[in-house]
């Protein structure tokens, strides 16, 4: 479904979601811009669910890139404690056995 606003100066394009849109100043539109407006309102690409395809590739190329930079991070943060404990284990051991008193 797609759902097309305007107040004449500004124009949302809704697909499937009442919340997200792409917004487009029609008094500023740059080349790039306009591109993408022609391309999302096209009659022959609306009725062929272009909008819509271009959409769910970039919801999934999206996800694609938090899942591998959270998988990235991971790793980093496990190494990063690693390192630091093998850097500090003197320190740490000598921790451990010291007695602590709560005064």
């Amino acid at each position: 479904m797609y759902i097309i606003t305007s107040n004449f100066e500004k124009l949302r394009f809704y697909i499937n979601d009442a919340t997200e849109f792409e917004e487009f100043n029609l008094f500023e539109l740059s080349p790039a811009r306009f591109a993408l407006l022609y391309l999302c309102l096209h009659r022959d690409n609306l009725m062929a669910q272009l909008p819509l395809e271009i959409k769910e590739a970039s919801i999934a190329e999206e996800e694609a890139i938090t899942k591998g930079f959270y998988k990235d991070y991971s790793v980093f943060k496990r190494e990063l404690f690693r390192d630091l404990v093998r850097r500090n284990a003197k320190r740490l051991n000598g921790l451990a056995t010291k007695k602590w008193t709560i005064r």
